[in-house]
């Protein structure tokens, strides 16, 4: 039944499976009761990184069908599946057609299983027993359960719950904090609240989701959740739109600006999520879900006297719905529908929110549409687009009586091929105006008249042309202004009079502006001074324009929360006011500069960049470095940076030149090298010595790399940190040259904190690890090795006297957490682990190793090893084992050594081992 766990449940396996890589992809769609073909292509598209350009169904199952069959393993999770469902039509190859795809499916109906498929697997999800229900509900409820007084009530409370974990999870949280009053209150509650007959629900549901409703604290959460349900069933539904929702129709108290409405509305949505009555959503932070059955309850409670919402989002209409009258109505939403026409004459007095968006066909607004709606203040046009660049012949006019819409807030006119848009002049309320991804030519002088604008979203709106000088000024109350993908005409200098067009030192005019969202192609348009506020979050795009391919990529809001820069393509010196930029930027992108750009620091500043996190540099010819200290004394560099990613610096030598002062790159947890052909190092030990925090290494196609991690010569001491003790994954891709990992005696690195390490095509490197390194590996769960054809041993035994005194240290040498282990084409590789190190693999469960032409036995067992105590040799979690293309193999562990592996899978191949 709906609400016992079905959707969490997959979600978890689809987490566990990645996790333990029993699957190379893992795509999740939601099928719900009108299932819509093309959302859940996009769904599956979007997990695998697939990119559609058919509009049309067939064409993109074609091409989702061959990006799956790419995959040797892929598991496809199909949520909330009514009916049979033909999975040809959505292009997921099955059966014989792919034997590598495995699907799993949630559906409230067995009948639904069977018509699937004969070879279906039905796994039925019961409702939680009684002292489950009780567990669950304690643990949410807290220990105030415990006591005599309350414990007798919880527990008729909990069964009333009817072994549901949404209602159990919702009524123990909504109690937590009560007394005994409020427990036999709500017990009260419980008893006398009539249930609702819904198909497949408990009876008692959806008085528990009542009575969570009902101990939500205040008005505002109450009215943010009843808002959650005017979207489509199962629906993401982005905090950005319900954001502005709630400031349209002035649902949050005492709040002023619109960055101060989305942290309100952030804590509301967070507090709804502690009470279980909503949850993430799938595709980013930015959004959530409601849980069908919720959305159900919601509705219910929304479409009584007090509320008036008339809620019919995504349910097929093709018309305007029949009633009799419309008068009593306050909010309507009829979003997602096909209704292609609108009825004139509608008498709504009390309506205040109307929300029309993505109705497929709706191109006309009858001119008198609107005169019977005069109280409106949220409106939402949105036209429904899956190509941004695509839009009908047909231009939208807006219709005569909008301009009687004077108490209008919010007005949404997304994905529309507009006309003269000069009426809007008259909306003199108006406060969010969003054109996002329209067709519209200019901007009309009326619209400087609204002067209680606060946010004007201009994304996407390649069109726009035409934007009158001091327009923009003019707008002065104006907080949030974004224009990526925009206006470009921006006009370079010259005094008020003299100008054409928009100017940018406009912008040092409002005041009030906290977020900038800007693409600027010349970057002589910029003034020498931006006085911007130190609060203002930026995204600023110098030097080229938004490609044709990311702009058709780009569906969703994209709005700034941090300060970010991006240079590309600039040829000539860069401008002075762009420089003034770089001590406020916290995510700095330079890409493909042209002109003397040799190093970051002096090159592009002298004051260290103290406020970055984030640094982007990409194909910049010139670039030597990132820091060079050999001229002179420099500050610290780069103390708060955390990320860094260099890709195709084919003159870069070196990460920094010079000595670098104590402090700098001291929060740097992720470095991502690629195409960098000229990098022999990666890191000298003095640069090593100051990376404390250093978490995740990946580097590929280095053509000239030797070594990564030169250690020889590192400083150890009270005042010294252990390098590398941070670093949790390394990832090594196409580096030819590559003789060492670690340089130099390991005998003072620590690598206690590694989890994952990849490494293919490095064709020199004969080893991976010193003993003494390999001694530190005890958290390392992921070990895969590919195409190193000079590989002989994962653990050296050269200089082994030296490091290991006697044979009982040398057992020591242990993974303990490790359950992933492949090798493949490594052809001289010798032995992967002895019997002393091999026997700590407890947790092992996949073990794959193939095309190694050297390789006569898979656990090597020298003289010596083996104690008198210890009779066999057990993997007691290997589960998966792959052999293959071993020519010369002999044994699994060579000396015949006794061993079991009791969780193996059935596999005829074994069968050698097993005799």
């Amino acid at each position: 039944m709906g609400g016992v766990g079905k959707t969490t449940l997959v979600k978890e396996v689809g987490k566990k499976v990645k996790k333990d890589k029993l699957f190379d992809e893992v795509a999740i769609a939601v099928v719900s009761q009108a299932p819509d073909l093309i959302k859940i292509q996009d769904e599956i598209a979007d997990a695998l990184g697939l990119e559609f350009h058919e509009e049309k169904e067939i064409g993109r199952a074609g091409r989702l069908r061959e990006r799956l069959k790419t995959e040797k393993r892929v598991l496809v999770i199909l949520d909330d599946v009514w009916e049979r469902l033909d999975l040809g039509a959505i292009g997921i190859p099955h059966g014989v057609d792919h034997r590598g795809c495995k699907i799993l499916l949630t559906t409230r109906r067995e009948h639904t299983c069977n018509v699937m498929g004969s070879q279906a697997t039905k796994i039925l999800l019961n409702i939680l027993n009684e002292q489950e229900s009780w567990a669950l509900f304690r643990s949410n409820a807290g220990a105030t359960v415990d006591s005599p007084a309350v414990n007798v009530v919880a527990t008729e409370i909990a069964k009333k719950c009817g072994g549901l974990p949404l209602a159990l999870v919702a009524v123990g949280r909504a109690l937590s904090d009560k007394d005994i009053d409020g427990w036999q209150e709500a017990a009260k509650q419980l008893k006398e609240c009539k249930p609702m007959n819904i198909q497949d629900v408990d009876a008692d549901f959806f008085s528990c989701l009542k009575l969570s409703f009902d101990y939500l604290q205040g008005e505002e959460i109450k009215s943010i959740f009843l808002l959650c349900c005017l979207f489509p069933e199962d629906r993401n539904i982005e905090l950005e739109y319900l954001t502005r929702l709630a400031m349209g129709q002035g649902l949050l108290e005492d709040v002023e600006t619109v960055e101060e409405g989305r942290r309100r509305v952030r804590t509301l949505i967070k507090g709804l999520k502690a009470s279980c009555l909503l949850m993430d959503g799938d595709k980013s932070k930015g959004s959530l879900k409601m849980h069908d059955l919720v959305r159900v309850f919601a509705i219910s409670i929304t479409s009584t006297e007090k509320y008036a919402f008339m809620v019919k989002a995504g349910v097929g209409l093709k018309n305007w719905p029949k009633k009799g009258t419309f008068e009593h109505y306050a909010l309507i939403s009829l979003m997602a529908n096909n209704i292609s026409s609108l009825p004139v004459g509608l008498e709504c007095p009390k309506l205040h929110t109307l929300l029309l968006g993505g109705n497929r066909g709706l191109k006309i607004f009858p001119d008198a549409f609107f005169v019977g709606m005069k109280t409106l203040k949220v409106l939402d046009l949105t036209a429904i687009s899956k190509k941004l660049y695509r839009y009908s012949l047909h231009i939208t006019p807006l219709p005569a009586s909008l301009q009687l819409l004077t108490d209008l807030r919010m007005l949404h006119l997304h994905h529309r091929k507009l006309g003269d848009i000069s009426i809007l002049g008259k909306l003199k309320k108006l406060e969010i105006l969003s054109f996002f991804a329209s067709h519209i030519s200019e901007l009309p002088k009326e619209m400087g008249e609204l002067k209680n604008l606060k946010l004007l979203d201009l994304t996407y709106c390649r069109s726009l042309k035409k934007i009158p000088p001091n327009l923009i000024s003019g707008l002065s109350a104006l907080e949030e202004l974004y224009m990526r993908g925009s206006f470009q005409q921006w006009d370079v200098g010259g005094t008020t009079i003299e100008r054409s067009s928009a100017s940018l030192s406009e912008l040092n005019s409002l005041l009030n502006l906290t977020t900038l969202h800007v693409e600027i192609i010349n970057a002589k348009c910029i003034p020498n001074s931006f006085l911007f506020p130190n609060q203002l979050r930026f995204q600023i795009y110098i030097g080229s324009k938004l490609s044709f391919a990311t702009f058709t990529r780009k569906l969703k809001y994209d709005y700034p929360t941090s300060k970010a820069l991006e240079l590309k393509g600039i040829d000539s010196p860069i401008p002075i006011g762009v420089k003034m930029l770089f001590e406020r930027t916290e995510d700095l992108s330079l890409i493909s500069l042209l002109e003397g750009s040799r190093n970051i620091l002096p090159n592009l500043g002298s004051r260290g960049f103290n406020g970055l996190t984030s640094l982007s540099v990409r194909n910049c010819v010139e670039f030597e470095c990132i820091i060079d200290t050999t001229q002179g004394v420099h500050p610290v560099a780069f103390p708060n940076i955390e990320t860094i990613h260099l890709t195709h610096l084919c003159g870069m030598k070196v990460l920094s030149s010079g000595t670098l002062p104590m402090g700098s790159f001291r929060k740097l947890r992720v470095l991502t090298v690629e195409q960098c052909g000229g990098l022999s190092t990666l890191f000298p030990a003095d640069l090593l010595q100051l990376l404390q925090n250093l978490e995740i290494v990946q580097i590929t196609c280095c053509q000239e790399m030797q070594d990564v991690f030169q250690i020889e010569g590192i400083l150890v001491g009270e005042e010294h940190v252990l390098p590398l003790s941070s670093l949790r994954e390394l990832k090594l891709d196409t580096l030819p040259q590559l003789e060492h990992l670690w340089k130099g005696f390991g005998a003072h690195l620590s690598l206690h904190n590694l989890e994952v390490i990849e490494i293919e095509r490095c064709n020199r490197l004969r080893n991976l690890f010193q003993p003494s390194i390999a001694q530190s590996l005890f958290k390392l769960e992921y070990l895969k090795i590919v195409d190193c054809m000079e590989l002989q041993q994962i653990i050296a035994e050269d200089g082994l006297e030296q490091e290991v005194s006697n044979v009982e240290d040398k057992k020591s040498l242990n993974l303990p957490k490790l359950k992933v282990l492949e090798v493949e084409d490594c052809k001289k590789l010798k032995s992967l682990f002895s019997v002393s190190s091999a026997q700590s693999f407890l947790q092992l469960k996949q073990l794959k190793v193939s095309g190694s032409n050297e390789l006569k036995a898979i656990i090597s067992c020298e003289c010596g090893e083996i104690s008198a105590a210890v009779d066999k040799f057990v993997l007691p979690q290997l589960s998966n084992l792959e052999l293959k293309a071993l020519p010369v193999l002999e044994s699994f562990c060579k000396g015949n050594f006794p061993f079991e592996w009791p969780s193996l899978e059935e596999d005829q191949s074994l069968s050698l081992f097993r005799n």
